[in-house]
């Protein structure tokens, strides 16, 4: 397996998220990073957030009230949150990607798409004909998103120097719906922004978000976020433009590598994930209830941000957000069980195989992984021919895992690149086959 690199490294020196972003800007595009207006139907703002014209500007229309707002007038009155972004439909997110992206680049893509399947219940899958609405990962001059779903195809930009695990992941976070943590509405609390030492023309960047189009979903503001920006962002003299009001965290913002363990929760919370997922609701205290019904809190490991709440740092288990019917010809015997009822689509994603989450499968999902004693059905196999793929980025997603991952589409459309040609499809059973099948699948 080839290493994926997650450190952003310029000169021998690591590099913060918003000088990665700058950094890999071409000439050209550097200079239009501090335009808002890119066309006439698209701003850009904080170097990477994208919106269109009509959304952005309802915003700023309100961020300008806010900002001109006097003390000797109180404090605002928060309004319901509202968002500005559409959420993704059903916590599915369909993708494609250019041909531009070399074989390394579109490891360190899957590997950063991975993170939000590991920790999230959101599913990015290939697209097919019938998504409308898709991101589309891009080559361009820098890095840059568009902010939620904003209908059609929406491209992820990502210039050679952006195919860094953490960049893609925070690129990603816009697609999801996520805003820089630096412009929260509640940042004042937390951080002071030092406008003595902003470059000129672009203070706008800095600007907070009302809360009637931005909320933190009650979750805490974060230093260490994979979506804040550095102490010396948009500096004109070198000097720090944002201040922590907690020195201890003046150095962290802006240096992650990936997720930190909010911002895990902000997109659980965001998109439901425990709901989604059918879980009762329960409360926990000290951090959330994750998308496998746990209650998940910070590990404090940068590496892991995740434990379960009973103490033990764990290995967080793969989670599912619709269980999906399978089709499998090898199927355990009768007493043999599942332990939890995602464990067919996890099996499906092949973390039956995947060393992060072997020794959870192998013990909770014997039955999906085939890891009792197993009884063998018979099937027909069906000669088939002109075995073709539909979909012209089936090699690339095949070699990314995702003939695995997502078997349902990958089967029927790139049977060429999963080899899959040749293996039964669920209307070639036979009668007593399908009998079994029914049998077993009301044992469960």
């Amino acid at each position: 397996m080839v290493a994926i690199s997650t450190a952003m490294m310029i000169k021998g020196k690591q590099m913060s998220m918003d000088d990665a972003i700058m950094a890999a800007a071409s000439n050209g595009s550097r200079s239009k990073m501090f335009e808002i207006m890119q066309d006439e139907d698209t701003v850009m703002v904080e170097m990477d957030m994208l919106y269109k014209m009509d959304t952005y500007m309802g915003m700023r229309k309100e961020m300008d009230a806010m900002e001109n707002q006097t003390t000797t007038q109180g404090r605002r009155k928060k309004r319901k949150a509202t968002t500005t972004g559409a959420r993704w439909t059903n916590q599915r997110v369909p993708y494609d990607m250019n041909n531009v992206f070399s074989s390394s680049d579109r490891q360190v893509i899957m590997s950063a798409i991975a993170d939000y399947h590991q920790y999230t219940c959101l599913r990015f899958v290939p697209a097919s004909s019938a998504d409308r609405n898709r991101i589309r990962f891009v080559n361009g001059g820098g890095c840059s998103s568009y902010v939620g779903m904003i209908g059609g195809v929406q491209p992820v930009t990502l210039a050679p120097g952006c195919r860094y695990k953490g960049i893609v992941i925070h690129e990603i976070g816009h697609a999801i719906g996520f805003q820089h943590e630096q412009t929260r509405p509640d940042r004042d609390g937390f951080v002071y922004i030092n406008t003595q030492n902003i470059q000129q023309g672009v203070a706008y960047n800095f600007m907070r978000y009302p809360a009637s189009q931005v909320s933190s979903y009650g979750v805490p503001y974060d230093y260490t976020s994979v979506m804040h920006y550095s102490q010396y962002a948009f500096s004109a003299n070198g000097q720090p433009t944002i201040l922590a009001r907690d020195s201890r965290f003046q150095n962290a913002m802006g240096n992650r590598d990936g997720f930190s363990f909010k911002d895990i929760q902000l997109a659980n919370v965001i998109y439901g994930c425990a709901a989604a997922n059918g879980c009762a609701a329960r409360t926990c205290p000290q951090g959330f209830q994750g998308p496998d019904c746990r209650c998940w809190c910070d590990s404090g490991n940068r590496a892991n941000p995740v434990k379960i709440c009973d103490g033990t740092v764990a290995t967080v288990a793969p989670v599912a957000s619709t269980p999906r019917p399978t089709s499998r010809t090898t199927r355990a015997p009768l007493n043999c069980q599942d332990s939890n009822q995602y464990c067919s689509e996890w099996a499906d994603f092949g973390y039956c195989t995947d060393s992060r989450y072997l020794t959870f499968m192998s013990t909770n999902c014997r039955f999906s992984c085939g890891t009792c004693a197993t009884t063998t059905v018979a099937t027909t196999t069906p000669t088939v021919t002109g075995c073709t793929d539909n979909n012209q980025y089936c090699a690339t997603w095949a070699e990314n895992g995702e003939c695995s991952r997502n078997p349902s589409y990958m089967s029927v459309n790139c049977q060429k690149s999963c080899d899959t040609c040749n293996n039964p499809t669920p209307g070639t059973w036979s009668t007593s086959n399908t009998v079994l099948c029914n049998h077993l699948h009301a044992l469960l």
